[in-house]
């Protein structure tokens, strides 16, 4: 439906001073009861208050991408860990690097994953269902002022499915990165591919050819994901998160706990590096949490 601008018989002819329209009584009706509604969440909590206890993360499915970006519901995209070799040269056929496009965040695979018969029960009990990033913003926001959280939001079924609001503007951006950046970009991608294999090395014959091939299991295609879909709690409330996973640790179990997550880091001189470390670490504690990879080791008690 299209709307005319009507003029505004209250305005004198030169428009100089512009007056209220005239509200009409189904207008005015229509005024107090909009169509969106807006909250206010309090961050504030109390003393008293128990804190939300974490669920511990378990996959109910998984799937993979394949160059094409062809979606299928199976182990065919999971890599397998492996130590990187010392001193290796993280730019390694950077002019090689198949990168993907950007892309907005949609939700569609991870919709098509849990609507898989074994795991559409799950989705009717009622749940957030999101992709991992969006649930890490909201986790790390207290902590963060430099990424805004935007989102699409959707309840449908008892079930708040979000996406990341992504406008043009910001796609642009993403995808026009500064070269020295996009370098450094690649640079996690070329140690993943230097850290892991197609499938687990228990053979002399597969260690000999990896180190015929300098421990580079191929160049880098970002097309190409393997990702997990676990169900988790924050207290009484449910989660379905979908996320990325790196490799996988020995063997695979079909559960979360041998997957692996993996990270690069500059060599830290400072105290401003130190600093922009930690703020990485909490990022990366996040991620790792909320899919059910194991990380980080507590202290003993005193």
């Amino acid at each position: 439906m299209s709307h005319r601008k009507r003029k505004n018989p209250d305005t004198s002819s030169d428009n100089t001073h512009l007056l209220p329209f005239k509200q009409t009584k189904i207008e005015n009706e229509h005024k107090k009861s909009p169509k969106t509604s807006q909250y206010t969440l309090s961050l504030e909590t109390s003393p008293k208050d128990p804190l939300p206890t974490f669920g511990q993360p378990q996959q109910l499915t998984c799937f993979s991408y394949t160059p094409n970006r062809e979606l299928r519901f199976d182990t065919s995209a999971l890599k397998y860990y492996v130590p990187a070799p010392i001193n290796a040269d993280l730019g390694h056929r950077y002019e090689h690097w198949i990168k993907r496009p950007e892309e907005r965040g949609r939700i569609d695979s991870l919709l098509r994953a849990i609507e898989q018969d074994h795991v559409v029960g799950e989705r009717k009990k009622g749940a957030f269902i999101s992709w991992r990033g969006v649930m890490t913003k909201l986790l790390t926001a207290p902590f963060e002022n430099r990424d805004p959280v935007n989102l699409n939001l959707m309840f449908l079924d008892g079930c708040i499915y979000a996406e990341e609001h992504t406008t043009d503007g910001k796609l642009a951006e993403k995808e026009n990165i500064p070269s020295r950046q996009r370098l450094m970009m690649y640079y996690g991608y070329s140690f993943e591919s230097f850290s892991t294999w197609d499938e687990p090395l228990q053979r002399r014959d597969q260690h000999a050819e990896r180190d015929r091939v300098r421990c580079w299991s191929g160049d880098v295609d970002t097309n190409v994901q393997f990702c997990s879909v676990v169900k988790t709690k924050i207290g009484i409330e449910r989660l379905i998160l979908g996320g990325e996973v790196d490799c996988c640790k020995d063997r695979y179990t079909g559960q979360p706990d041998t997957y692996v997550e993996l990270k690069t880091s500059m060599v830290i001189r400072n105290a401003q590096d130190e600093g922009r470390f930690e703020h990485k670490l909490l990022k990366f504690w996040a991620q790792s949490f909320l899919l059910g990879i194991p990380v980080g080791i507590s202290d003993p008690l005193p």
